[in-house]
């Protein structure tokens, strides 16, 4: 396997798509001429989509999209943390029931979420009222996921391991476990923050390097919310703008459509991955006409109302 070969050409994103386009040119010419060599290319979908290929549409018997889901991540999670063999003879005194990496892997969704409810409390309660609090593994779940809806399963696991060192750091300070599970909701909390400053510098400042001046317009911002035009305004001065702004910043997973598609839609919101790196808050409340709802505004069925920021988990975080 030959990874990273996107890193040739860094600083010169139009030669990174011509060499890309080549490479799956020669796929697509020689790839069937060998019996017992089969080629694979690995592209992420805002590259994919940036490519100009003649006949682009023929490659769609060859392609197939990866995305990770819920349950599998869990899954992944939980399994990581019983190669622990604490964690794991811990699991098994609690549960009554065998919890290697061999059982995790094999074992039904509700088992692995039966596991990791041994690991983690159930909601992210700070020790009050914890009617309100959202489901750990829903609240973990949620922060995971890009513009695009892409949850990425080497920030769950950065998530992991940085809310175990967190959690020890509190247990020395405090002089004891409080907790009633392993990792306390404040470890996470904490742990999550770090991730998401992470995210922005690891890859969005990393990835999309031309990109910069427009990650850096919502750094500080008083909402993660954006109207279509607002951000016409903001990207005005820098190249792209427009539309062609908003399309490769959705690209890079940093907005995301509140509408039917993202062409339709006329509301943007920055995912909550990155809203913590680019030290952003929800605390401006928003005053705008008052305005006629089009069924493009309208939440689609299971979708919530979009609203300009949510209830808080705690008692000072904001989402």
């Amino acid at each position: 396997m030959l990874d990273k070969l996107d890193l040739l050409f860094v600083e010169d994103i139009e030669k990174l798509r011509a060499a890309i386009t080549g490479l799956i040119q020669l796929l697509v010419q020689y790839g069937s001429q060998f019996k017992n060599i089969h080629f694979k290319i690995f592209l992420r979908n805002d590259i994919f989509r940036q490519l100009h290929i003649v006949n682009k549409s023929h490659l769609v018997s060859y392609s197939t999209e990866m995305r990770w889901r819920g349950p599998l991540l869990l899954k992944l999670l939980v399994a990581r943390a019983v190669v622990d063999p604490f964690v794991r003879e811990y699991c098994e005194e609690v549960c009554g029931e065998k919890s290697d990496v061999s059982a995790i892997i094999l074992g039904s969704d509700d088992f692995v979420k039966k596991i990791f409810f041994t690991i983690f409390e159930p909601t992210m309660s700070n020790g009050a009222s914890s009617d309100n609090a959202p489901p750990t593994d829903e609240w973990i779940l949620k922060r995971l996921v890009d513009g695009m809806g892409n949850s990425f399963p080497r920030e769950l696991i950065h998530l992991g391991n940085k809310a175990v060192e967190r959690q020890r750091e509190i247990d020395r300070m405090e002089g004891d476990h409080t907790s009633t599970h392993l990792i306390s909701p404040r470890a996470l909390r904490e742990a999550f923050e770090g991730i998401s400053t992470y995210r922005c510098d690891t890859y969005l400042y990393s990835e999309f390097p031309h990109l910069k001046q427009h990650f850096d317009v919502f750094r500080g911002s008083d909402s993660t919310m954006f109207h279509r035009e607002e951000l016409y305004m903001l990207f005005q001065p820098l190249s792209p703008n427009g539309d062609e702004a908003i399309r490769a910043l959705y690209d890079t997973g940093l907005l995301t459509p509140l509408g039917k598609n993202l062409d339709s839609s006329k509301k943007f919101r920055v995912p909550l991955l990155y809203k913590i790196g680019l030290g952003m808050t929800d605390h401006r409340t928003r005053s705008r006409p008052s305005q006629s709802k089009t069924n493009e505004d309208r939440p689609r069925n299971g979708e919530r109302e979009p609203i300009d920021s949510e209830e808080p988990i705690d008692g000072h975080e904001m989402n």
